[in-house]
């Protein structure tokens, strides 16, 4: 089905449709190679180096980072100057960043390196996507880029297995020079058989005056913003996996280094099992119900992955069982994000799929920088020395103001829904007013037991007035955005909303026998509770059945509760 409009696309440069997705598989592979690859070598390096944990995931972090912003830089390059040349300088660039991480003599010198290394792979994984716009429609696109991502799928697979058995069977050096020689053989390739796809390039591309406008108008654009965030969030909560799988699986659960590497193919095949997938449904039902489908799929695994340790399971399986889940539906969103988020730039396919690029690093990097945090602290709690904090608050400051000016961006294009800035402020007052205060410290006694809070002096009945004094000033502010969203004032307008707010409390991890429980949570299961009804709503799963489903997650959510409470 693919073939007859595929054809004429890779014809029109001379290449075949197959060579266009081998290269495509390549050039988006390369990713998987720098990191997954890289990951079971992760222990080693830091034994070997003598390094803390802190400093290794710096080259991990940082090498994302590089990866991320490199991209604004190679997008407008490559709409200036063509695909081809940007694509044989990066990889010829990339070849020697990994050859150096190999022969690196201490930690500084390999984070280096992996800083290189980084930007050099961002012209790789940039003109990839910037391929795909470059020859095809949107739609179409999205379908081909599922294919190539397939080839991913394949890479990333064998990615792990071979990096742990490099790692444990060779060395943790030899697991760094394999980029070296995957860099290599693609770039030979590309400079054999690879041939330009942009038609026309832009003179105008690198002016700071056109280059401002283009990324003004890719900005203001409603199409990228909802595919970028698509791609984003997914990558992110995959990176969170990437970035402490490793250390959890071997570290603290024992898991052998082949093993790990097992079960980073598991993982790999979920993935490509999702683009599979993807191709399938974009066909049958269109993207929008793909996306909200996988969305379900990802929700699902996310959850699961969350209660079952609050259960108690600890188990290798508890964790992969829910990400297989995760990184199924991942397979779906990328090809459908990616391909979204570049296809109403035909003229600028470069330097959109720069700024979605980087929107995705960022916020891998910042999950990087959280897990770093954690480390550090847990460094210092052991006697380790910590990596030096100038390092550390400059990391941290850049991501900072990156992420600040995201935000500014997308702020200034439609402005905040006003639902999202009161919620904002009241989850900051409550949280804090129940964690930090005498007050709120008395209403968790009072629900954890109401006559010991009496014997120690608080006045419970005054307090149990206030508080619901306090709720129904809450309610009523509820009715009023209600009212307000409806466009009417009706008795029944906020009928069966019970059920819902009762499973985001217990979600939330609030207890049926009171005295636990805290804002940010309840907050975290109202979100989903709503991507939920959202969810079941677009595949259109009758409202009896949702009821039917909501009362499943609510009788979980307090079985959960019971368990944890006789423990």
């Amino acid at each position: 089905m693919n073939t007859p409009h595929a054809a004429p696309a890779a014809a029109r440069t001379g290449m075949t449709p197959g060579f266009v997705v081998l290269t495509l598989s390549l050039l988006l592979g390369i990713q998987p190679i720098t990191t997954d690859l890289y990951l079971p070598a992760l222990p080693g390096i830091t034994s070997g180096f003598g390094a803390p944990l802190s400093q290794a995931q710096l080259t991990l972090t940082g090498m994302l980072l590089a990866f991320g912003c490199s991209q604004m830089v190679w997008g407008p390059l490559s709409d200036r100057f063509g695909r081809r040349p940007i694509l044989l300088a990066g990889l010829s660039l990339y070849t020697l960043a990994a050859l150096g991480s190999a022969w690196a003599d201490n930690m500084n010198q390999l984070v280096v390196w992996r800083l290189l290394q980084g930007a050099a792979m961002g012209a790789a994984v940039m003109a990839g996507r910037a391929i795909v716009r470059d020859l095809y429609q949107p739609e179409q696109g999205a379908r081909v880029l599922s294919k190539a991502l397939s080839g991913l799928g394949v890479i990333a697979a064998f990615s792990g297995p071979v990096g742990s058995w490099v790692a444990s069977h060779v060395g943790w050096r030899e697991a760094l020079g394999v980029p070296a020689a995957f860099g290599g053989l693609t770039l030979l390739l590309l400079a054999w058989r690879f041939k330009e796809t942009v038609a026309h390039p832009n003179p105008l591309a690198l002016q700071p005056a056109v280059l401002l406008r283009t990324w003004r108008t890719i900005l203001s654009h409603p199409t990228f913003w909802a595919y970028s965030l698509l791609a984003t969030v997914s990558y992110a909560g995959l990176f969170t996996f990437l970035g402490a799988s490793s250390f959890v699986f071997i570290d603290v659960l024992g898991v052998s280094h082949v093993n790990y590497g097992w079960v980073m193919f598991t993982m790999a095949t979920c993935y490509l099992l999702g683009t599979f997938m993807c191709r399938r449904l974009l066909v049958r039902v269109g993207v929008k119900r793909t996306v909200a489908l996988a969305g379900f799929v990802t929700l699902t695994g996310g959850t699961l992955m969350g209660v079952l340790p609050w259960l108690g399971v600890v188990h290798p399986l508890a964790i992969l069982g829910p990400f297989c889940l995760f990184t199924l539906a991942h397979g779906v969103h990328q090809p459908c994000g990616q391909a979204g988020s570049v296809g109403p730039f035909p003229q600028a396919a470069g330097a959109a799929s720069a700024l979605s690029g980087l929107m995705s690093m960022l916020a891998a990097f910042g999950v990087g920088t959280w897990l770093g945090w954690r480390a550090r602290n847990r460094d210092a709690e052991c006697g380790s020395a910590p990596e030096p904090m100038e390092i550390f608050a400059i990391r941290n400051a850049v991501v900072a103001a990156a992420l600040m000016f995201v935000g500014y961006k997308l702020a200034s294009f439609r402005g905040l829904p006003n639902v999202v800035v009161i919620l904002s402020i009241l989850t900051v007052l409550y949280a804090f007013f129940t964690e930090n205060t005498t007050t709120g410290r008395r209403i968790y006694a009072l629900g954890g037991n109401e006559k010991a809070a009496k014997l120690s002096g608080i006045k419970t009945d005054r307090l149990v007035f206030l508080t619901f004094c306090n709720m129904g000033v809450l309610a009523a502010l509820a009715g009023m955005i209600v009212a307000a969203r409806l466009n009417s004032s009706t008795p029944k307008a906020g009928g069966g909303f019970e059920l819902d707010v009762i499973a985001a409390v217990f979600i939330g991890g609030a207890s049926m026998s009171g005295g636990v429980g805290k804002i940010l949570g309840v907050v975290v299961g109202a979100l989903i509770m709503g991507v939920m009804n959202n969810g079941m709503s677009i595949m259109g799963i009758g409202i009896d059945y949702q009821q039917v489903i909501k009362g499943l997650v609510l009788l979980a959510a307090v079985c959960g509760d019971v368990y944890n409470k006789k423990k």
